[in-house]
C-alpha cells in the first residue's frame, strides 16, 4: 500500500524539503512518498508546493510509478488543521483562518481526521486516552513531541523522526478504518496535510501580485477531496490542472464558492479526466474556474449571483454590475473590459476604491421625468 503524504515542514526532520521515499512497518510494511514543501502549502509555492512535488514524484520515482501501474483508486484523508501545535494549548489556535476556512466545506470536514496532532501528543505523553487508531502508537515520552527551544511549530529534534513516523502510521490506520477495502483492492492513500502557511494570505481579494493564496488553498483542498475514489490518473491530471490555474491571477478562485464544491462520483472518472485534459491543453487566457466542481444553477440564478460577485470585486453598484453581466455574459468576460483593467500589480483593495470614486450613478427615472417636462 502506497501512502502519498503531501505536507509543509511538518515532516522536515525526514527531509528539509523535497521528495522522500520512506518505508515503515505497522501491522505490515508500507511505502510512503513524502512530498515536503517547507515554507509552502498544498498549492502555494515557497519555492515549491506539495502538489508540485507530487507531480514530480509521480513522474520520476520508479517505486511510486510501480504502485500506480494499474491505475488504482485513490482514497483521500485530510489531516485536521486545528490543534496542530502544542502552543495551541496555551495561546489558542495557531492557524485560526485555515481552520475556519475548512468549515465552509462539508466535503473537507467529512474527510478530515477526527483526531489532532495534539491528541497524538497526549497519547505519547500518556496523559490521555486516544482513539483506537492513536492507541496503536508505540512511542512514549513524558515531554511529548514539541518543546524545541526557539521553535514552537515543529517536532522536537530528538524525537522528530519517530513522531513523524507515528503520524504516518496513525494516518494509515485511520484510512484503513474509514476505507476497509484498501487492504485488498490495491488502492493508495493520499494524505493532505498542508495549507497552514497560507493562514495570513488573502482570501477575499487579490494581493499586490494578483494572488489569493488562502482562497486557492481551500479551493484546491476541496477539489481534491471531491475526487475521492477516482483513479490515480485523474489525480495526476488534477494536480497539473491546479498548477496551471495558479500561474495567472487568482480571480477565478475568488469567484468560486467553496461550499458549492461537491463530490464527483468515481463512475464519471473518464469524463472528468477528459475535461481536465482539455483544460490542460487550453491557452492560459482561456482557462476558466473548474465548472465540474460547481453546483448547477439556472441561468437566471447564475446571472444574479455573478452580478453580486462583480459588484463585490469591483465596487460598482449592483444594478450597474447586472447590466454589465447582461452585456458581457460572465464575470470573467466583464473583468476583461478596459474599464476594469487596473494598472499592473495594483492592489485589489485600492482598485475597488478607485472604481467607487470614478463611477457615477445616473438615475434613469429622473432623466425620464425631466424629458417629459421639456
Amino acid at each position: 500500500m502506497l501512502v502519498l503524504f503531501l505536507c509543509d515542514s511538518l515532516l522536515q526532520a525526514h527531509k528539509g524539503s523535497g521528495i522522500k521515499l520512506h518505508c515503515l512497518r505497522d501491522d505490515q510494511p508500507f511505502l510512503s512518498c513524502l512530498c515536503i514543501a517547507s515554507g509552502g502549502g498544498l498549492v502555494m509555492p515557497n519555492p515549491q508546493s506539495a502538489v508540485g512535488l507530487a507531480v514530480r514524484a509521480l513522474a520520476t520515482e520508479p517505486l511510486v510509478q510501480e504502485s500506480l501501474a494499474n491505475n488504482p483508486a485513490v482514497r483521500v484523508l485530510v489531516l485536521q488543521a486545528a490543534m496542530s501545535t502544542a502552543r495551541c494549548r496555551s495561546h489558542g489556535e495557531q492557524f485560526p483562518n485555515i481552520t475556519r476556512d475548512r468549515r465552509q466545506s462539508k466535503l473537507v470536514k467529512n474527510l478530515e481526521t477526527q483526531w489532532t496532532i495534539c491528541d497524538l501528543e497526549d497519547v505519547i505523553m500518556n496523559s490521555a486516552q486516544g482513539t483506537p487508531v492513536l492507541e496503536g502508537c508505540q512511542l512514549r515520552h513524558p515531554q511529548g513531541i514539541y518543546g524545541q527551544r526557539g521553535d514552537h511549530l515543529h517536532f522536537r529534534q530528538d524525537i522528530a523522526i519517530a513522531a513523524g513516523d507515528e503520524l504516518l502510521k496513525a494516518a494509515r490506520r485511520t484510512a484503513l478504518a474509514k476505507y476497509p477495502d484498501m487492504q485488498t483492492d490495491g488502492s493508495i492513500l493520499l494524505v493532505l496535510a498542508a495549507g497552514w502557511n497560507a493562514d495570513n494570505a488573502t482570501i477575499d481579494c487579490l494581493d499586490s501580485d494578483g494572488h489569493a493564496w488562502r482562497k486557492a488553498e481551500i479551493v484546491a483542498l476541496a477539489e481534491l477531496c471531491a475526487l475521492n475514489g477516482h483513479p490515480a490518473s485523474v489525480f495526476r491530471a488534477k494536480f497539473k490542472q491546479l498548477l496551471r490555474r495558479l500561474q495567472g491571477e487568482h480571480t477565478a478562485f475568488l469567484l468560486q464558492p467553496v461550499a458549492d464544491i461537491q463530490a464527483i462520483d468515481p463512475s464519471k472518472a473518464t469524463e472528468v479526466q477528459h475535461t481536465l485534459g482539455h483544460k490542460l491543453n487550453s491557452p492560459v487566457k482561456h482557462r476558466r474556474a473548474d465548472s465540474l466542481m460547481w453546483q448547477r444553477e439556472s441561468k437566471r440564478q447564475c446571472r444574479k449571483t455573478e452580478a453580486d460577485k462583480l459588484a463585490d470585486l469591483t465596487g460598482v453598484p449592483r444594478e450597474i454590475a447586472q447590466s454589465i453581466i447582461d452585456a458581457m455574459g460572465s464575470v470573467e468576460s466583464a473583468l476583461q473590459h478596459p474599464m476594469f483593467q487596473p494598472n499592473p500589480r495594483v492592489d485589489m483593495g485600492s482598485f475597488k476604491q478607485t472604481l467607487r470614486c470614478q463611477v457615477e450613478v445616473i438615475n434613469l427615472d429622473e432623466l425620464d421625468d425631466a424629458a417629459a417636462h421639456d
